[in-house]
């Protein structure tokens, strides 16, 4: 036995030629596909041990990797992983079990090896046809039923109409006639104009022909080059392939890194698509044109080009000025965002199963203003803000709240909670760290680049003192503190965000990073003023809080501050360090208060 990083190879005496059934046991769970390789030469792509579970959940268990023929005398076996070590315990290998005359199971290298072609392509192949299941929409349908019980007839694909009612006798000859109309495809496809084949509406004349092209052109389709394509081009194609990459890297790499925006622009290929019965796209209905949703479009829909996708039109559509449901949304959902509930309180849902408006004219309102205001988001923030629902204090009024408990009809403010940007920010201005420029970002990846776990390490500088609004939402790794106060899933829409209370949000206020870090350079502020300690508590309930602390709020200050740094003086023998500690817990004391996340 030899064994390397990668491989394990096996030398195995033979005492006569013949075919042999090959068995692999793994000792353990997890060591993984492995390439087998028979005396030099590769006969099977990921020969992958099964567990025996009938015993033990962590037994091994054997799986046969196939009936190979092996020559008398020495023989080397050898398994090749990528990546890991393919360690098996035990190899069986039996004179060949199968009755006389049965067909011998073959890998697809063995396949590929026959025909003189990449084994990726025989793979392709198999799991194309796998996806299909043989459904009739399928162009290979004739080949996926040869030999079953399902009648031809049933074919869909306008492929039937090239095949008569029994299209071969023989596998062979199937092949050979698909080999045939793939070649006419192609040859009538490529004898079209170069500029004729970009066009997306370009089909050939035959609707069979133009449904295999596609199949033979599909871009991620059974026909495509295969990753590992390379390893099969002659020696001099792949230098020249090295060659043509390190150029292109050195182009990359001197590229000025431009600013760019995210646009929209039409889709490369427009067409009428059929109904995909029960969502699938091999069991196709009618064709259905492009156009609005019936149940609320008006009679005088935009006319869509032929040439256009319609999501222009669509857009157009919508911000008609006689359709009353974008303008109701929109303001409705500004209306929720300064004060916390919707007038229509389910702001995902106008129809039958949302909530009713609590002030109907109110909403009908606001919307007219939003149109008649040029779709203005500023103007309308500029409308509430003035209005003197939104200046009502949120002081108790025991006669209205018998009237309205659940203050729908707004007679006081509502106490609301900040929402997870506010709270970052609010700390980071307290402290005075907040970075108000906004220049630059803190995401350093490149376009395209895969984002990495930004809680474990990823690339991204979280501790830039920059406004919440221009941090990056990496959907598979959310900021802690926007997770820690119900920032909504990013992969989903949602309108009308949750405020919730639960414990770990109190244990961030008192042990967050954000926290921990600007309450210390609050402290550290504060200290620095040429002022007595009493001004320096007001101006740390200034900026926290807004408001100037009581005479009752000073005196507990002071006391608690004394008493911290005494309690420090065990653990922090240094006597400026343990001042300004004591009066980082003064400040923390007031960012972890409700008076500073809620909004009274």
């Amino acid at each position: 036995d030899i064994k390397g990083p990668h491989f394990a190879e096996y030398v195995i005496d033979i005492p006569k030629p013949g075919l042999y059934q090959i068995d692999m046991l793994e000792e353990e769970k997890g060591a993984g596909t492995a390439d087998l390789h028979i005396n030099g030469q590769l006969i099977k792509r990921g020969a992958e041990p099964v567990q025996n579970r009938e015993a033990s959940p962590d037994a091994g268990g054997w799986t046969v990797s196939g009936i190979f023929p092996l020559r008398a005398g020495k023989n080397t076996i050898r398994l090749e992983h990528k990546s890991g070590f393919p360690y098996f315990d035990q190899i069986l290998i039996a004179p060949n079990g199968l009755p006389a005359g049965a067909a011998i199971p073959q890998s697809s290298v063995q396949i590929a090896s026959k025909y003189g072609i990449n084994p990726s392509f025989v793979e392709q192949m198999v799991e194309h046809l796998k996806r299909s299941d043989s459904a009739p929409a399928s162009a290979l349908f004739a080949w996926e039923v040869f030999g079953t019980n399902k009648p031809l007839s049933a074919w869909a694909s306008p492929v039937a109409k090239l095949f008569s009612a029994q299209p071969a006798a023989t596998r062979e000859q199937l092949a050979a006639k698909y080999q045939t109309l793939f070649e006419q495809a192609k040859t009538e496809w490529e004898a079209l104009s170069a500029p004729d084949r970009k066009k997306p509406e370009t089909k050939l004349q035959d609707a069979g022909l133009n449904a295999l092209r596609e199949l033979l052109f599909e871009k991620f389709g059974p026909f495509a080059a295969p990753n590992d394509a390379r390893r099969y081009y002659a020696k001099e194609i792949q230098d020249q392939l090295m060659q043509l990459e390190a150029e292109e890297k050195a182009l990359e790499t001197a590229t000025p890194d431009y600013p760019r925006a995210m646009g929209v622009r039409e889709a490369s290929k427009v067409e009428d698509i059929p109904i995909h019965t029960r969502g699938s796209h091999w069991t196709l209905g009618k064709t259905v044109p492009r156009g609005f949703l019936s149940v609320v479009a008006t009679h005088d829909q935009p006319v869509i080009p032929p040439s256009n996708s319609g999501r222009l039109q669509l857009a157009q559509w919508m911000t008609q000025k006689d359709n009353p449901l974008t303008s109701r949304v929109m303001a409705n959902r500004i209306w929720r965002w300064h004060f916390g509930k919707g007038i229509v309180p389910s702001v995902d849902n106008f129809g039958r199963l949302g909530e009713k408006p609590s002030n109907q004219p109110l909403l009908d309102y606001l919307a007219t203003q939003f149109v008649e205001r040029d779709w203005s988001i500023k103007s309308m923030h500029r409308l509430i803000m003035l209005s003197s629902t939104y200046q009502m204090s949120s002081s108790y009024n025991e006669k209205a709240a018998e009237v309205d408990p659940e203050n729908n009809l707004l007679w006081r403010a509502s106490r609301r909670r900040l929402e997870a940007e506010a709270i970052r920010d609010a700390v980071m201005a307290s402290s005075g760290d907040l970075d108000f420029n906004g220049s630059g970002s803190i995401l350093n990846y490149k376009d395209r680049q895969y984002v990495a776990n930004t809680s474990k390490g990823g690339n991204v500088d979280y501790d830039r003192n920059i406004r919440a609004v221009y941090i990056p939402v990496v959907r598979s790794s959310l900021y802690d503190v926007f997770r820690a106060f119900d920032l909504p899933d990013p992969s989903m829409s949602n309108g009308d965000r949750d405020s919730t209370v639960v414990a770990p949000q109190a244990l961030f206020m008192m042990n967050g990073s954000v926290v921990l870090k600007h309450s210390h350079t609050m402290a550290e502020m504060l200290l620095k003023q040429d002022i007595d300690d009493q001004a320096r508590i007001r101006l740390a309930y200034e900026r926290a809080l807004s408001r100037p602390p009581s005479g009752k709020e000073i005196d507990q200050a002071l006391t608690f501050i004394s008493h911290i740094e005494k309690t420090l003086e065990a653990r922090e023998p240094n006597q400026p360090a343990r001042h300004v500690n004591a009066w980082q817990s003064f400040c923390k004391s007031l960012l972890a208060a409700n008076e500073f996340i809620y909004l009274n």
